[in-house]
């Protein structure tokens, strides 16, 4: 009798809660209302997809044949460049090949306004400075989007053919610190932040890499010392410059001072660089050695 009416109770709270099981609700039958096939379709089946493999990239491209040949030539090119700046063993190496994704039909109806902006040059309404007229010339390739892992990396690209030159195709900053902080064992910071901010002031269209002039600080505090070389500046200590990351935490984050880092760093590097033979060899020796453990 007990086992009942706890039975019973249970399914008197079913039927409280709109759950009950004796009394099934009958539901009257309606017609069935049969909708169209959802098709998902490419916008312009006529474009193929091109595919080329070449230097450990994977090229798929809806561009014409000559720009995806032009492009892919360019951008290994130009990934030489980050090679003769930095040896490869400080670059990352990722066994499965990079993507890039180019895109170049039907701008207009596929690319946001933002990218369309770019691609022809022009800026938004109200970005114009002191009422000027637009650049005369456009840019042929908006900027990269990257999507990464731990495992491998993807760029889309979207190009405007008529106006696209691989010549003037250069690898961002942005990525030349992608390949720095991918590799392993991980750099120093003070030797990949060194490498990114003279690569930003790094022109790539002349002999074939031409260092603009550093700036110290800024341009007011590099103009001053032009006029006046014997001008006291302060400089980091070897023990602040090249501490690690859990060092660099600690330390002091008053913004002259993080200044005076970018600044010594670019031009620790640069001395490096510029000064050839033994002097480099022994930059990336020291680099290897602070990559492997503390700088002591």
């Amino acid at each position: 009798m007990k086992r009942r009416a706890t039975k019973t109770c249970f399914e008197l709270a079913l039927c409280a809660a709109g759950l009950g099981v004796f009394a099934p609700v009958a539901h009257a039958a309606a017609p069935v209302v049969e909708l169209p096939p959802m098709m998902v379709e490419e916008s312009n089946a006529s474009v193929p997809w091109l595919y080329v493999k070449a230097g450990g990239t994977e090229f798929l491209s809806r561009c014409s044949s000559g720009t995806t040949s032009d492009f892919a030539e360019a951008w290994l090119t130009k990934l030489q460049l980050v090679r003769a700046l930095v040896p490869e063993e400080f670059l990352a190496r990722i066994d499965v090949p990079a993507v890039f994704v180019l895109y170049g039909q039907d701008v207009r109806q596929t690319v946001s306004a933002e990218i369309q902006r770019e691609l022809q040059g022009t800026p938004a309404a109200g970005e114009r400075k002191g009422g000027a007229p637009p650049r005369g010339h456009g840019v042929n390739i908006a900027p990269s989007m990257r999507l990464a892992d731990r495992d491998m990396h993807a760029s889309i690209a979207y190009i405007d053919e008529a106006l696209f030159d691989g010549a003037n195709l250069s690898v961002s900053p942005s990525h030349v610190r992608f390949l720095l902080d991918r590799r392993v064992p991980e750099l120093p910071a003070w030797l990949a932040e060194g490498i990114e901010r003279t690569w930003r002031r790094a022109d790539f269209l002349l002999a074939p890499i031409t260092l603009q002039p550093l700036v110290w600080i800024d341009s007011s505090e590099s103009e001053a010392l032009v006029g006046d070389p014997s001008r006291p500046r302060a400089l980091l200590p070897a023990s602040e410059l090249f501490a690690t990351g859990m060092e660099r935490a600690l330390q002091n984050k008053h913004p002259r001072r993080i200044q005076i880092r970018a600044a010594q760093q670019d031009l620790f590097f640069r001395w490096a660089l510029i000064s050839g033979g033994a002097t480099r060899e022994a930059f990336w020796k020291f680099a290897a050695l602070a990559a492997s453990g503390p700088v002591t």
